[in-house]
């Protein structure tokens, strides 16, 4: 389970006078562990704990009466452990393709901001702070992913995944931030009975 594809952050864009907010994605990662116990050939239900690096890129541009530019760059990361749950369904040619579809839920372990402030496009000074995102977050999962054959009773699956946050994770001030995303799984899969029912 490995890099997230990209973190994508739905916002309100709310620009007062004089300034304008801009938010964009930021590249994540993750790693952990699963248990998969099946339902016959074509079913299962998938258990993943997973350490996870999500965040996001903001940017306040100012400007004053005298035009002079002021432009305040932050970026945060976002630390969680994670439990997704995601029933499971094989098909195709030798059961090889998978599709799913949970939930999940993270808790937050670690949160950390990094700001950069210009003026005129001369950097006047840097500060780094702990961030004060919400202590939990849900989401739900889909996806959609092709099982290799690797070894006798292994085999490893590449899966791309969509998230969709349910959570404004930062719900003390007046922008609405969820963390969606678009990961790119692989997984190394060990099969416990003695018959592969996917080789």
């Amino acid at each position: 389970m490995l890099p997230n594809a990209d973190q994508w952050t739905n916002f309100i864009n709310n620009s007062g006078a004089g300034t304008t907010y801009h938010i964009q994605s930021k590249l994540g990662y993750s790693a952990g562990i699963g248990l998969a116990h099946s339902f016959g050939d074509q079913f299962a239900i998938n258990a993943r704990l997973l350490w996870e690096q999500k965040g996001f890129k903001e940017e306040y541009v100012t400007v004053d009466g005298n035009l002079n530019i002021y432009n305040d760059k932050i970026e945060i990361s976002n630390d969680y452990f994670t439990l997704n749950i995601l029933p499971t369904y094989f098909f195709g040619k030798k059961l090889r393709f998978n599709a799913s579809v949970g939930i999940s839920y993270g808790i937050l372990r670690e949160s950390n901001d990094f700001a950069s402030y210009y003026l005129n496009g001369q950097l006047t000074g840097q500060a780094h702070g702990k961030g004060q995102p919400a202590t939990y977050e849900s989401g739900i999962l889909a996806g959609i992913g092709y099982s290799f054959f690797a070894f006798k009773k292994s085999e490893l699956n590449i899966q791309l995944q969509g998230n969709i946050g349910l959570t404004d994770t930062f719900n003390q001030n007046k922008y609405i931030v969820r963390a969606n995303s678009i990961s790119i799984l692989i997984m190394f899969n060990i099969n416990r009975l003695s018959t592969d029912v996917h080789s």
